[in-house]
């Protein structure tokens, strides 16, 4: 009896063992509390403006976790994205991926706001996928789960992009295989 009890012990937290590392699969993002800062901003990341007038800065006040989020003050309509340095990272197009951020926006406007995947081949833009917060001046973790890249797909950009007016917060963005 001793034995069979110790071999269920075994398997209940091999099991247990595996979960954990199904939830927690590697980060695939660089810094992604934003905690490492070089020259005032986030190490490994950068901010891209588009069209409108907004801008990026470090946020110290108003963060999810940790003492760092990033944000986008956008003044007028427009298009801008905080984005790794590099921008693309390598994918493994027979694996699904899945991408999560905590988000705060200011903004009540559907659709001014979202985390999206641009997913690029040889010849460039191929699609995107995006989730979108409608919460307003609250946390909230927005998620895409279980993404396949589409056919032809290489690499991705993972962008935390706003499209209106408002001020927006991101912290602790995710980005892994999904398992």
């Amino acid at each position: 009896m001793k034995m069979r009890n110790k071999k269920l012990i075994l398997l209940f937290c091999l099991c247990l063992s595996n979960i954990c590392f199904a939830i927690n699969a590697e980060n695939l993002l660089p810094n992604s509390g934003f905690e490492k800062i070089k020259n005032r901003m986030p190490e490994g990341w950068k901010f891209e403006f588009g069209t409108g007038f907004s801008f990026g800065e470090l946020e110290r006040e108003n963060v999810f976790a940790g003492q760092n989020a990033v944000k986008i003050a956008c003044k007028e309509e427009g298009s801008s994205d905080w984005r790794v340095l590099e921008t693309f990272l390598d994918i493994d197009p027979e694996k699904s991926y899945k991408a999560s951020v905590q988000v705060y926006s200011t903004s009540k406007i559907e659709g001014s706001h979202y985390l999206e995947l641009q997913w690029f081949g040889k010849d460039g833009y191929i699609s995107r996928d995006r989730a979108v917060s409608k919460v307003v001046n609250k946390w909230d973790k927005v998620e895409i789960k279980g993404v396949k890249p589409p056919i032809g797909a290489t690499h991705v950009a993972v962008l935390l992009r706003v499209y209106e007016p408002g001020d927006y917060y991101f912290d602790d963005i995710y980005f892994a295989v999904a398992k």
